[in-house]
């Protein structure tokens, strides 16, 4: 397994309290200088967010810094995995489906969306729901190996939404 090539870099850099922001500022141009040191001859899209927090909204003084990185792989991954999921011509991809179905189980109506084939997580999401709430999800098979998958939920409804 490769690393790949180290593409991007961001730093968020932060103090609170009554620390000056000067140092926040001072630990991003380090943090920076210490990555470009580590990888000298790669060209890297550095950006650096430097905040202060108000000592209003801190508790007491402290400060902090992370740094995100971006590799080549990781964006020629993403790409294909978009490209692959666009080819099915489905709304849903397998990352959000079993996510969704606990709100549609939950839900006041029907509910339905479409998706390519089933993951394992989306199916036992399903069949939790439908032991816990006794419930029936419909998974219609449609072309190009997706599904719509639908229910009537239990009823609920956000009180709070304005209707």
């Amino acid at each position: 397994m490769e690393r790949g090539d180290v593409i991007g870099l961001h730093i968020y850099s932060y103090v609170a309290g009554t620390l000056s922001e000067s140092i926040s500022q001072d630990s991003a141009r380090v943090a920076e200088d210490a990555v470009k040191k580590a990888l000298p001859g790669v060209q890297l899209k550095v950006s650096k967010t430097a905040r202060k927090e108000s000592a209003a909204d801190a508790v007491g003084n402290g400060s902090g810094i992370f740094a995100v990185g971006s590799k080549l792989t990781d964006a020629v991954k993403a790409a294909a995995m978009l490209g692959e999921h666009l080819k099915t011509g489905a709304a849903v991809d397998e990352h959000l489906q079993d996510q969704l179905i606990i709100f549609m189980a939950l839900a006041k109506g029907h509910s339905r969306y479409l998706s390519g084939p089933l993951s394992l997580h989306t199916q036992t999401a399903i069949y939790i729901c439908e032991q816990i709430l006794s419930i029936k999800f419909q998974i219609i098979p449609v072309a190009n190996e997706n599904v719509i998958v639908e229910c009537d939920g239990i009823g609920l409804e956000n009180s709070l939404l304005i209707q």
